[in-house]
């Protein structure tokens, strides 16, 4: 499952993986009460997607994997105030195992991942740059140190927990860094 802070200091959980495989239930964390309630579900079951809080406060769920349609390209939003998903916008590039972060100017930066045929891709546009960067030219390590970029980006008051980390670095950055 993926979580977000959201706005009001709620957190919106959302699917996950269960015995049958992804999951679209969703639920909200209210810290001031410790109760967790059911809310609306995702549209498509999505496993290894990305879920991003907007400055609206509304939550993008984009990409992943499900069982029926394999690869995601889809996206919705989740809005909070009437505890609903909506569809929108695809993605460019049908991606799984991606980043995903909000820009200063409240776009939303898609990098790396897996596609339909297992290879790493990319869609990052910016201006002045005529088609997305084919990260997948630089190897894993590129695209692991952008996933923890694109965390630190989105962390909350600069702290990030990071699950595993001697699994994104190579060893020999550790020493250092610890």
């Amino acid at each position: 499952h993926r979580a977000t802070l959201l706005l009001d200091g709620r957190v919106l959980l959302v699917g996950g993986a269960g015995s049958g495989g992804p999951l679209a239930c969703c639920e909200i964390y209210n810290p001031s009460t410790g109760v967790w309630s059911p809310t609306d579900s995702l549209g498509a079951p999505r496993l290894t997607d990305t879920i991003t809080l907007l400055t609206n406060g509304l939550v993008l769920a984009a990409g992943g994997l499900n069982n029926a349609d394999g690869i995601l390209a889809s996206a919705e939003f989740y809005n909070p105030a009437t505890g609903k998903w909506s569809p929108t916008g695809s993605l460019g590039t049908p991606r799984h195992l991606h980043g995903a972060a909000r820009l200063p100017d409240g776009r939303v930066l898609v990098v790396g991942g897996e596609g339909p045929r297992q290879t790493r891709t990319a869609i990052v546009r910016a201006a002045g740059i005529p088609r997305p960067v084919p990260l997948r030219s630089f190897g894993d390590g590129l695209n692991r140190l952008f996933g923890l970029i694109l965390s630190l980006v989105n962390a909350k008051d600069g702290l990030l927990l990071i699950d595993e980390f001697e699994n994104d670095l190579h060893p020999h950055m550790l020493e250092p860094i610890l």
